[in-house]
């Protein structure tokens, strides 16, 4: 069902975009279930004539000016009509604009392994780097655990898909069946799962100690790879 912040967001790109608006979906947690309320992003993937202008993204800024509750974020990838790549997961996505998504902006098993595979290639650098920004994230701390804990979910996937779990319904899980996953696979990688996402969802967070998790989450991983 579309959420209210889902169908103010719709009218109001609908409203500067006009007929350029060939395609908007609604993607990532809010499709899955699985939020965290004044945490989690709205992700969109939004498809559009003649790629993104300054103009037009000035527009949409001061139009967006908006509360996006329970969503803290509004997160829009921005598809360009003329070069359609994937970007949408079979089963996991909420069409607000458009009828049908381009064959090519959905993913298949082959394409989420190579993406999957890209990821955790990536990983290690990745993990050098925040774990650096983590240590001296001080006064901008939450804007780095956000980052951090966008880095977990799509790791946590492109592990599974390299354990033999199905690529599509694994990018189109929502935290519980993953942590069933691992389950199958590593034990102590599902508890720091669990800890992971009964941090995010405590009445009074505690940043510091979510990090550290989500640090030693990913570390784990990229020990896989």
């Amino acid at each position: 069902m579309t959420s209210d912040a889902e169908a103010r967001v719709s009218s109001i790109l609908g409203s500067v975009w006009g007929r350029r608006l060939q395609l908007l979906a609604t993607h990532g947690s809010f499709v899955a279930g699985d939020t965290f309320p004044g945490f989690s992003d709205l992700d969109m993937v939004a498809v559009v004539g003649d790629g993104l202008d300054v103009p037009t993204a000035t527009r949409c800024a001061e139009a967006l000016d908006i509360d996006l509750s329970p969503a803290s974020y509004l997160q829009v990838t921005w598809v360009d009509a003329a070069a359609i790549e994937p970007r949408l997961v079979p089963g996991s996505f909420r069409l607000l604009v458009g009828d049908e998504p381009p064959e090519a902006l959905v993913h298949t098993a082959v394409s989420l392994r190579l993406a999957g595979a890209s990821w955790l290639s990536d990983l290690p650098a990745l993990l050098r780097s925040d774990a650096g920004d983590w240590a001296a994230s001080v006064g901008r701390r939450s804007r780095q655990l956000r980052l951090l804990v966008t880095r977990t979910k799509p790791s946590v996937r492109a592990w599974l898909t390299t354990m033999g779990e199905p690529p599509v319904a694994t990018y189109a899980a929502a935290w519980g069946p993953l942590m069933n996953a691992a389950r199958r696979h590593d034990m102590g990688l599902a508890d720091e799962i669990q800890t992971l996402v009964d941090g995010l969802r405590a009445e009074e967070r505690d940043d510091l100690s979510i990090g550290a998790v989500a640090l030693h989450l990913l570390g784990r991983i990229a020990a896989h790879v």
